[in-house]
């Protein structure tokens, strides 16, 4: 290819101020690339978080304080992309701020027992 006839172009040059593209879609999230001013952001909704609060719930229904705990004691449960966002946040490698956030009332659906960490 001639390299007078080329154009480089990337995505932030073709979208527009508060444009929203959608780069990658499956069963449990989209991903959104969003122009803000002369920034580009990767946005990941999460579409299928309700099935896994709701299999947390019936896990949680089903334990026991009085059962044999162990070090090993699962506590919660959550989409990938949704760790992967407390990663980028760096929350998921704090093991005190991780615990806050499964502490935390607003994130009890991820959770699967009623112990605090």
């Amino acid at each position: 290819m001639d390299s007078e006839n080329y154009i480089a172009l990337t995505l932030a040059d073709v979208m527009e101020d508060g444009a929203h593209y959608l780069a990658h879609e499956n069963a449990d999230t989209a991903t959104y690339y969003v122009r803000e001013g002369n920034t580009m952001k990767q946005v990941v909704y999460h579409k299928t978080v309700n099935s896994v609060m709701e299999a947390n719930a019936e896990e949680a229904k089903h334990f026991s304080r009085s059962g044999s705990l162990s070090n090993n004691t699962k506590v919660a449960s959550m989409p990938t992309s949704v760790y992967l966002d407390l990663h980028a946040k760096g929350i998921a490698q704090d093991p005190t701020e991780f615990k806050k956030f499964l502490n935390h009332s607003d994130n009890a659906g991820f959770r699967t027992n009623n112990l605090r960490l």
